[in-house]
């Protein structure tokens, strides 16, 4: 019932996965430059930026996968941990935006709706791929895999929760919300740290019913490592936006334009 291959004829072999992970990447850059733009920031500067990031996020969880000592068949296969990319793309986006004397925040808040955006395709990809698959489930909602090409491990002709299709819908509420609360954002950073909280949530719930195993538990069975670090980014996150709210921080419109370097 699902689609692993886009084409697959005379040997040659297009994985959905890849495509719409491809996709994924180049719908988060365009929404994050143009949202960005707006903010008066030159549209080429933006594009090298995201597209360096979008480097760091997709090759840190290859080199996570390397130290794990996983197969060169897996390591070429796999995507890797979506935090394992998330969290080194934040990292080099900061300094990145440092190093070049960038509006930071301005920045993050313009391309925060993308982040979200992009990991929706791209869970919508490792449904069709079969990874990151959920628990058997006897609900009204599941999926059934019959492909028995299909290398993940994900269990065949039982149902189980497509926990790819839950995180995908969670993440385009997540743009909605992000949208619509860039347009009244009271401080610079809100947006990012609104984003944080919102995918954080929403991978901790979806966690509940993940079935696949090598995620890792800190408890087994009740938390595991992604939902830990879920927590954290919660925690940091909603810090990071108490104090800045408390701290009286400056508006959006009183630092829109503190520097005219990256000006168009």
């Amino acid at each position: 019932m699902m689609l692993p291959h886009v084409i697959e004829y005379h040997g040659v072999v297009i994985p959905t996965y890849g495509v719409l992970r491809l996709l994924a990447f180049a719908v988060a850059l365009w929404l994050g430059v143009y949202l960005t733009g707006r903010e008066g920031i030159r549209r080429g500067i933006l594009t090298r930026f995201g597209l360096l990031t979008l480097l760091v996020g997709v090759t840190s969880p290859k080199l996570y996968l390397l130290l794990r000592g996983e197969s060169l068949s897996h390591f070429l296969r796999a995507g890797g941990g979506i935090y394992c990319g998330l969290i080194p793309g934040i990292l080099f986006a900061l300094w990145y935006l440092k190093r070049h004397g960038l509006p930071v925040m301005k920045v993050l808040d313009g391309f925060s709706p993308s982040v979200a955006l992009g990991l929706a395709i791209a869970r919508i990809g490792c449904f069709a791929a079969g990874c990151c698959y959920g628990q058997p489930t006897d609900g009204p909602v599941g999926a059934v895999y019959e492909n028995s090409s299909l290398t993940t491990g994900v269990p065949l002709d039982v149902q189980i929760h497509p926990t790819q299709l839950y995180e995908a819908a969670l993440s385009l509420i997540v743009v909605a919300v992000l949208l619509g609360w860039r347009t009244r954002q009271r401080f610079d950073s809100q947006t990012f740290s609104v984003m944080l909280i919102l995918c954080g949530a929403s991978r901790f719930l979806v966690e509940i019913v993940r079935g696949d195993p090598g995620r890792g538990f800190i408890v087994e069975g009740w938390l595991s490592v992604p939902q830990l670090i879920s927590l954290l980014l919660i925690l940091a996150a909603s810090g990071w936006m108490l104090r800045l709210a408390h701290s009286g921080h400056r508006s959006r419109k009183k630092t829109r334009n503190s520097n005219r370097r990256w000006v168009s």
